[in-house]
């Protein structure tokens, strides 16, 4: 969308600053943050089709009643 060529210039902006070590940790940390933004949908979707895979209870607002 509109937000990913902003992201994508800002992450290289940011990376090029950063030391090797750091960097190859930050790039662990994101590519499996990304993994796992990318299995929750499939995995909802494939549930909704009916296909008995694990599903993961995402956290969602709940009103709190007023005395």
């Amino acid at each position: 969308g509109v937000g990913t060529a902003p992201a994508m210039v800002g992450y290289a902006t940011v990376l090029g600053a950063v030391p090797a070590p750091v960097r190859s940790r930050l790039h662990r940390v994101l590519g499996v943050a990304f993994l796992a933004l990318g299995l929750l949908p499939l995995l909802h979707g494939l549930a909704l089709l009916g296909v008995p895979v694990p599903h993961l209870q995402l956290p969602h607002y709940a009103e709190v009643p007023t005395p």
